[in-house]
């Protein structure tokens, strides 16, 4: 048997949202023969689906930090993990997260695909300047909605994500 794809999903909490109740979900159906899969969240107050995570096979670690800019402290944490690990793909959801993993990933040489599960026109102008540095490191991104969708294309298209 070869060896496993080792996939580490980022993300800002495991509370009860609705990105965060996707993970466990989806978890569910994944060939756990063929793939490894790992969890990293940041706000330890927030992980009402930890054991779901766990209870189906998933190794979930909780990088403490209280807002977005200590999220954006953990990078060297988060290369550690991805090196000690073996990741071969990170997948990110929401954007600290992705902003941390995007850097993270292009540092360790490993592909880096993002979920946009928000309208990105909503966001902090503070995460939208963070986010157009770094959107350029993902091979993917994947909307969750059609309104996501629409707003990220309109944003693409311009060149810009502000």
């Amino acid at each position: 048997m070869s060896q496993k794809i080792k996939v580490l999903h980022i993300i800002k909490s495991l509370g009860r949202g609705g990105a965060e109740m996707l993970l466990p979900e989806t978890l569910k159906y994944h060939n756990k023969i063929e793939f490894e899969f790992h969890y990293i969240y940041f706000l330890p107050w927030k992980n009402q689906m930890v054991e779901a995570i766990k209870n189906n096979g998933g190794v979930v670690s909780c990088f403490e930090a209280s807002n977005n800019i200590q999220i954006f402290q953990k990078v060297p944490n988060l290369i550690r993990y991805i090196r000690e690990q073996g990741i071969n793909l990170v997948h990110c959801h929401l954007p600290w997260a992705g902003i941390a993993g995007r850097i993270a990933a292009k540092l360790t040489g490993v592909p880096v695909i993002y979920t946009e599960h928000n309208n990105f026109s909503r966001y902090h102008s503070l995460t939208k300047f963070a986010s157009r540095l770094t959107i350029h490191l993902n091979q993917l991104i994947i909307p969750v909605s059609g309104d996501a969708e629409v707003a990220l294309k309109k944003l693409l298209a311009q060149g810009k994500l502000s």
